[in-house]
C-alpha cells in the first residue's frame, strides 16, 4: 500500500511541470562551453545532506586576473544552487557565489586538496577529481566543536570569486537570474 500511495504522489508531481526540483537533483555535474565567466565551466554537486553542513560544490573555471589558467575548486555555500536549465545554473551559481558572496574558503587538509591552476581544462579536471575521491566532510568542517587535525583555511579562492560583490550604490543586489520562456505570438491578419 506505500508504495502504491508513492505511486500517486509521484505521479501527481510528474504531471505538473509548477513542481518542479531542477537539474542539480536530477544530475551531479554539468558543463558548458562558454559560461558566465566567457569560457569553458565545470560544475558539480560534491555534498548536501543536512543543510547545516552546507553546501560543496566542485567548480572549474577561467581564472579572472589569469588567462588561460584554469582554476579548479571546492566551495562551500549556505545556499542550494538549482536551475531548470544547465545555463542558468551556471548563471545562478556566479550570482549566488561571486555576486552575493555567499560562499567561504574551504578547510585544507594539504595544499591542493581544494584549490589548484591548472594550464588545461584536463589538468583542471585531473585535479578536481583528486579533490573529490579525497573529499571527507569530517575534515572539511567544525565537527563536534573542533576542526581536523592539521585543517587551515584555503583563501586563494577569494582571488576568483572576489570579496566585493555586485550591489549597487545603495547596496541593494541585483535579482537573481529567472529562467525566460518563448511564447507564441500570432500575428493579427
Amino acid at each position: 500500500m506505500l508504495q502504491f500511495c508513492m505511486a500517486m504522489v509521484n505521479s501527481a508531481l510528474n504531471s505538473n511541470p509548477k513542481c518542479y526540483t531542477g537539474i542539480l537533483i536530477q544530475k551531479k555535474v554539468f558543463g558548458v562551453p562558454i559560461g558566465p565567466s566567457g569560457a569553458t565551466e565545470i560544475l558539480g554537486l560534491i555534498y548536501a545532506d543536512d543543510p547545516t553542513f552546507g553546501y560543496w560544490y566542485a567548480h572549474i573555471m577561467e581564472h579572472p586576473d589569469k588567462p588561460k589558467v584554469f582554476v579548479s575548486a571546492i566551495v562551500w555555500s549556505t545556499k542550494l544552487v538549482n536551475a531548470p536549465s544547465t545555463q542558468l545554473q551556471f548563471e545562478r551559481f556566479r550570482y549566488w557565489i561571486m555576486d552575493r558572496l555567499e560562499y567561504e574558503p574551504c578547510l585544507s587538509q594539504r595544499d591542493g586538496d581544494v584549490y589548484s591552476e591548472s594550464k588545461s581544462l584536463i589538468g583542471a579536471a585531473t585535479e578536481l577529481a583528486m579533490m573529490i575521491i579525497e573529499f571527507d566532510i569530517k575534515k572539511r568542517c567544525e565537527c563536534d566543536g573542533k576542526l581536523a587535525d592539521g585543517s587551515q583555511a584555503d583563501n586563494r579562492i577569494l582571488s576568483v570569486y572576489g570579496m566585493t560583490g555586485a550591489f549597487d550604490e545603495n547596496g541593494a543586489w541585483p535579482p537573481p537570474p529567472m529562467p525566460t520562456f518563448l511564447k507564441v505570438v500570432r500575428n493579427q491578419p
